[in-house]
């Protein structure tokens, strides 16, 4: 837990992962856990195409997810590289907040099992 961020670079592999950052968490690297489920509290923001795998447990996601911006001084606007993120978990995968809130997603894929009860619930998705 930390009111500053957090980033992860490169192949991270560990038996669980719940991170608390008020200035939020940059994946530049993709994360698997082994025995455990991943929760990410505060906005993430891809810094390129990532893949995220929960072999033991749920991947949740308790604040915006978005894609790394950059910006352009001809417009004086910021615009989104349109990262992908893939997931993969034997749990669910839940978003508790928005999905390209800021900066869009490239694209989305989630791999889950399916069941009884909600396994992937996204509460809006922004176009």
């Amino acid at each position: 837990n930390t009111d500053g961020a957090v980033r992860f670079g490169g192949q991270t592999q560990v038996k669980s992962l719940s991170v608390d950052a008020g200035g939020g968490i940059a994946l530049n690297g993709n994360v698997t856990t082994n025995a455990g489920g991943q929760t990410y509290s505060g906005q993430v923001v891809l810094e390129g195409e990532r893949s995220l795998s929960s072999n033991g447990g749920n991947l949740i996601f308790n604040g915006q997810v978005d894609s790394q911006s950059y910006y352009d001084e001809g417009s004086d606007e910021a615009y989104s590289n349109e990262y992908g993120l893939n997931l993969y978990s034997n749990g669910a995968i839940v978003f508790n907040g928005a999905v390209g809130g800021e900066f869009e997603l490239g694209s989305l894929r989630a791999n889950a099992p399916a069941g009884d009860g909600d396994f992937f619930k996204v509460p809006k998705i922004i176009e």
